[in-house]
């Protein structure tokens, strides 16, 4: 993200400058004038074209860290989360809330750095919308390594095969990626009662989570 402001502010300082000349020359003569201000485009063009190859040199160094500014900035947050819960429950239906976050998240930060956690984050999150599919649900990024499912489920027995599905889909990501680290999630998830607020079914959706945490150290 401020790389890409970084060469925004360049080109748009650069143009600011062609302005400023073309207006200043503006007495001078003609053929001069011509002449300096098609050289100040050229400029603007050269500066465009080494900016650009400078951020594909970083994409390639650093990924993860362009991918994730993209992909995890267009998933749902936790105000479409408040509006979705709100006519969610107006329907009276059985509602599920799942927790997950990334099993030693930190662990892959402090060891292999932080644009290959930029990595995993993505791969969560695509491993998460795929499971989405053919659900009745929002999906929302709800800080750090933290992502909640909101679905609507028939039983207890529908969500706890959810709950495994997204399980088993990290570990079928491992398997199809040679990956440095163990890409992992623990899940929990409760089903809302009534006069259950937002905050209450989140807490206690998170409560489940490190039962859930907790067993598989």
């Amino acid at each position: 993200m401020t790389t890409a402001i970084h060469i925004e502010l360049n080109v748009l300082c650069l143009l600011i400058l062609c302005v400023i000349t073309y207006q200043s020359v503006s007495n001078v003569n003609q053929q001069m004038h011509r002449v300096l201000f098609r050289s100040m485009v050229y400029g603007v063009i050269a500066q465009l074209a080494l900016d650009s190859l400078w951020l594909l040199v970083e994409g390639r160094r650093f990924p993860g860290a362009i991918l994730a500014n993209r992909v995890l900035n267009g998933l749902n947050n936790r105000k479409t989360l408040e509006a979705a819960f709100a006519e969610y429950v107006k329907q009276g239906r059985p509602l599920y809330l799942f927790m997950m976050d990334l099993d030693r998240f930190k662990q892959i930060n402090d060891t292999l750095g932080h644009p290959v956690g930029d990595e995993a984050l993505v791969a969560a999150a695509s491993i998460l919308t795929q499971s989405m599919v053919g659900k009745k649900g929002i999906l929302a990024r709800y800080g750090g390594d933290e992502f909640l499912a909101m679905l609507f489920l028939a039983d207890e027995a529908e969500a706890d095969a959810y709950r495994q599905s997204v399980k088993a889909a990290f570990e079928a990501y491992n398997r199809e990626h040679a990956l440095p680290y163990r890409l992992a999630a623990s899940v929990g998830y409760v089903k809302h009662s009534a006069g259950m607020s937002l905050e209450d079914f989140v807490n206690a959706a998170d409560g489940e989570l490190y039962k859930d945490k907790r067993a598989g150290k």
